[in-house]
Formats: structure tokens, C-alpha cells, sequence
């Protein structure tokens, strides 16, 4: 009896060992998973935010070009205004100089 009760008390410690084992396996596999799930996120929210920077920069730069046609409009109207109040003065101008040599 009593070798069969240190046989039973050795299985029972074998099976509290295997499944100690087998709890610090699962544990590892559990934190292994949480990491690659982990990584895997960072990965698709750092994908997210380079997206989200390349559509800030095209609207930056669509901005960018409708403020530079703008101002070429109205730098070239502004030029095309001197040159009219220039063609109207020259009259004026070429009397004045007339004048100046008579």
C-alpha cells in the first residue's frame, strides 16, 4: 500500500510538472501572439499615417500651385495695367519732351 501511495504521489507530481510545463508554453505562445499582434498594428497605424501625411502633402501642394497661379494672374494684370497706363501717358510724355527741346 504503501508503494503504490509514493507511485501515486510521484504520477501526480510528473502531471503538476507537465502541466506546469505545458502552462509556461501556452503563456509564451500567448505573449509571442500579443507581440506579432502588437507589431502588426503598429505597422498598419504607422501605414495609416504615412497615407494620411502623403494626402496632407498632395493638398499642400494643390494649395501651393493655386496660390502661385493666382498670383501670376494678378502679377500679370497688374503689368498688363501699367502697360495701358504707360500707352496712355506716352502722348503726354513725348509732348513734354517737345516741349523741354523747343
Amino acid at each position: 500500500m504503501a508503494q503504490e501511495t509514493v507511485e501515486a504521489i510521484r504520477q501526480a507530481e510528473l502531471a503538476a510538472e507537465r502541466a506546469e510545463k505545458e502552462a509556461v508554453r501556452a503563456a509564451k505562445e500567448l505573449v509571442e501572439t500579443a507581440r506579432q499582434n502588437a507589431d502588426r498594428a503598429a505597422v498598419e497605424l504607422a501605414q495609416s499615417a504615412q497615407l494620411e501625411a502623403a494626402k496632407a502633402l498632395a493638398q499642400a501642394k494643390r494649395d501651393q500651385d493655386d496660390l502661385l497661379q493666382r498670383a501670376e494672374r494678378e502679377a500679370d494684370a497688374q503689368a498688363q495695367k501699367l502697360r495701358e497706363d504707360a500707352l496712355e501717358k506716352r502722348p503726354a510724355a513725348i509732348q513734354a519732351v517737345k516741349q523741354a527741346l523747343l
